[in-house]
């Protein structure tokens, strides 16, 4: 297990983080990295359907990630 992986605890068993959604997250990792935005918004929709994809699987659908149509107001998006 990596300094940075998670336990996640089901009620039906236990596995990793990382074992769930690693390649979708490593895209968006990269597009980050190589600041590639123009892929962004693809990469990250693909790891949220893989999320939502996940809990539909582990009997969560109630869990659901979605982006909001607009940033909340108090989140200063000014470049520095």
């Amino acid at each position: 297990m990596s300094d940075d992986d998670h336990i996640i605890d089901t009620g039906k068993g236990t596995f990793l983080l990382s074992e769930l959604g690693h390649v979708e997250v490593a895209n968006v990792k990269k597009v980050i990295e190589d600041q590639t935005w123009d892929q962004f918004d693809d990469a990250f929709e693909k790891m949220v359907s893989q999320a939502n994809a996940y809990h539909e699987l582990f009997d969560k659908p109630f869990l659901r990630w979605k982006v909001p149509d607009m940033p909340p107001p108090d989140l200063d998006l000014t470049p520095r």
